[in-house]
């Protein structure tokens, strides 16, 4: 795993495209976004280092159709409680958007 301290946007960016190659390719990203596909260790860990784990990276990164975005920051001297994978383009939000409503109906419907 790299170590990362104040990268700039472009090193993280980077840096995410390496542990996250098919991030570009719709389906596998709206697959991740839904949980329908599982992310490896190496990208687990890539996810908390962006975090502040250990390295204080927590530069929100995106590549592709998806990005990482740090949430509540606030006294954790710089480490996020939380990141959350999104959607980093319109098409991918609304193909992931799409899949969820149906989640949830095909759920409720058992």
């Amino acid at each position: 795993m790299d170590t990362f301290y104040g990268p700039t946007q472009a090193e993280a960016d980077a840096a995410f495209a390496k542990y996250f190659p098919r991030a570009d390719e719709l389906p596998w990203a709206v697959g991740v976004i839904t949980g329908d596909i599982a992310l490896s260790p190496e990208q687990l860990m890539f996810l908390n280092h962006c975090a502040g784990s250990g390295s204080r990276m927590n530069s929100q990164p995106t590549y592709g159709h998806l990005a990482v975005r740090c949430l509540g920051t606030e006294g954790r001297d710089n480490q996020a409680a939380a990141v959350s994978l999104l959607p980093a383009t319109p098409e991918c939000r609304r193909l992931a958007e799409i899949i969820r409503r149906w989640q949830r109906v095909l759920g409720a419907a058992k």
